[in-house]
């Protein structure tokens, strides 16, 4: 397999508060050390931003509309779409928050392992910036995928992971197109606290291709936006209450064992190994703050489970979709998947 030649990054954006940062994510590609052949903004079911995106964009940038329902699955897959077109042919297809700048090297790093033929898919990194007050103190490491950014108890760099950050990724676009894209029973609409339609995407582009793997480039950071509200307990506890009920939804669309392997792993070794460490730095340096992160793995761990438990038990009434190839006008060209 020939090594890709064409990316396409796709930000995709839902409201004016947040056009500043919107803003800083398209320079940030602008600078890059291999620039992308391809950026597209995806505005999803606001008419007046999209009106001033156009505008403000329309050099150097494709600005569409979500053609799709509203949340961030089918902005996404409207980015798909668009880099799928004759015009764009994109090899490889990224995505990057609004809420996130790229290193110079991140699209060339991200690029880098799909050189590997078994490579469907590249997580990148994202580094935590908060806004004041700052980092709250009981905030652990091992729980930054509350906040859309890289945690503790990631595999090194090249490995293989399951969940790419959603703020810093990228894929094969033939194969996520062939996939069908992202679910919109899973994914955030608006600010709400769902999440793992990126999951529930890698399970299926993984199984496309006996041998297909979507890995960890360490190198490849981003720099995510943490706001005031996200460093709030409140704010942690219901993120995790709705981590644990996307990740009952992914069960349910792929029933079995080795669905949720990974957050058991993550449970029994990362989490637990966080707490005693955390205890054990409060009782020999007498640090509240220490011991404030044991609590909090515990309660958001609590929480998520129940999450889990509540959504297998009182499923939402989110329409399913079922998750077909695109149609044959935004297929890539003929050729096997991955």
């Amino acid at each position: 397999m020939p090594p890709p030649t064409r990316t396409a990054v796709v930000i995709c954006c839902f409201t004016p508060q947040r056009l500043d940062d919107l803003r800083a994510a398209r320079a940030s590609l602008s600078h890059q050390t291999m620039l992308p052949a391809l950026v597209i903004v995806v505005v999803d079911h606001h008419d007046d931003l999209f009106a001033l995106l156009s505008a403000e964009l329309e050099a150097d940038t494709v600005v569409v509309r979500n053609s799709g329902r509203q949340g961030l699955s089918d902005a996404r897959n409207t980015g798909l779409r668009a880099a799928a077109d004759a015009d764009a042919d994109a090899d490889i297809v990224m995505f990057l928050d609004d809420d996130a700048v790229a290193e110079t090297t991140w699209v060339e790093r991200m690029t880098a392992p799909f050189a590997a033929p078994d490579v469907v898919g590249v997580s990148g990194f994202a580094v935590p910036v908060w806004d004041a007050p700052g980092r709250p103190g009981w905030f652990p490491d091992e729980f930054l995928w509350v906040v859309g950014c890289s945690h503790r108890g990631l595999p090194d760099d090249g490995g293989a992971v399951r969940n790419p950050v959603g703020c810093a990724m990228a894929f094969r676009a033939k194969a996520l197109s062939l996939a069908g894209g992202f679910v919109t029973e899973l994914g955030r609409v608006g600010s709400s606290t769902a999440g793992c339609e990126e999951t529930e995407v890698s399970l299926r582009l993984t199984a496309q291709a006996s041998g297909s793997v979507i890995v960890l480039a360490r190198s490849a950071r981003v720099h995510h936006r943490v706001t005031a509200h996200r460093q709030r307990l409140d704010y942690f506890l219901r993120r995790c209450r709705g981590e644990g009920r996307s990740k009952a939804a992914v069960s349910r669309r792929h029933p079995g064992a080795a669905t949720l392997r990974t957050e058991r792993r993550f449970v029994v070794v990362t989490l637990l190994d966080a707490t005693i460490r955390a205890l054990g730095e409060g009782l020999t340096h007498l640090r509240p703050a220490a011991f404030a992160r044991a609590g909090v793995i515990v309660i958001g761990l609590a929480a998520t489970v129940v999450g889990y438990v509540d959504a297998r038990i009182r499923p939402e009434r989110r329409p399913l979709t079922t998750p077909t190839a695109m149609s044959h006008a935004h297929r890539y060209r003929a050729g096997a998947a991955g």
